[in-house]
């Protein structure tokens, strides 16, 4: 589910807007795009550890169930386990 992108200004979501529509028909990359996106889009609230647990337990949601749903890949979400290294260099 996307949620509504916030912008800076007016003038940045008209910009923004402007690049979108640039970069669906190819006229600029994905690294260009992004940099449209940083200049243009506002960053998005921080929470504490607190909020986050009020918020999953008040919607009844596991701690699993945010974190498969976090554009973050497995290796970085299975890196809280602790380092793994081959079997050969136990």
């Amino acid at each position: 589910m996307m949620s509504k992108q916030a912008y800076k200004s007016d003038a940045f979501e008209a910009i923004h807007s402007s690049a979108r529509a640039l970069h669906r028909v190819g006229a600029i990359t994905k690294a260009t795009m992004r940099d449209f996106d940083a200049a243009c889009l506002s960053a998005p609230p921080a929470y504490a550890p607190g909020d986050i647990q009020r918020l999953r337990e008040a919607n009844n949601v596991s701690q699993c169930s945010p974190a498969t749903s976090t554009p973050a890949s497995p290796p970085s979400r299975s890196g809280r386990l602790g380092p793994s290294a081959p079997a050969a260099w136990r």
